[in-house]
């Protein structure tokens, strides 16, 4: 992955988890991370060369 994607990971992590944690509450620190977390997994998958 580029560092473009990893920044922009990130971002849409931190913004997916505000707003995981407005919608549902709890602990903003973990929908943060668990949104981070979701968001690589989706940069690495979506950077895979799938015509292999």
């Amino acid at each position: 992955m580029a560092p473009r994607h990893i920044v922009i990971a990130i971002v849409f992590g931190v913004a997916i988890g505000l707003a995981m944690y407005y919608v549902l509450g709890g602990n903003p620190l973990i929908h943060i991370a668990i949104a981070i977390v979701g968001a690589f997994i989706g940069a690495w998958f979506g950077t895979r060369n799938l015509n292999k």
